[in-house]
């Protein structure tokens, strides 16, 4: 009996590992994280020429863009 019933602990705490992980990361083709990182770098690119133009025309700081940004 004690053996019927360590095997059954065992084997249910092994399933709740395997199965309590599930899709913890999300997965992106290469393809994908290539367009994420490259619309980045062109969001940080546009936003940088904002900020360099604010500063340089001596304009009120703004938090504000005028770009739009999507959650990745």
């Amino acid at each position: 009996m004690s053996k019927a019933i360590s095997l059954t602990l065992g084997l249910s705490l092994g399933l709740f590992a395997i199965f309590s992980t599930g899709c913890a990361t999300v997965n992106r083709s290469r393809e994908e994280q290539i367009q994420k990182y490259s619309r980045m770098a062109e969001l940080n690119r546009m936003m940088i020429a904002e900020d360099i133009d604010k500063y340089l025309f001596m304009e009120r700081p703004s938090r504000l863009s005028e770009w739009h940004i999507t959650g990745y």
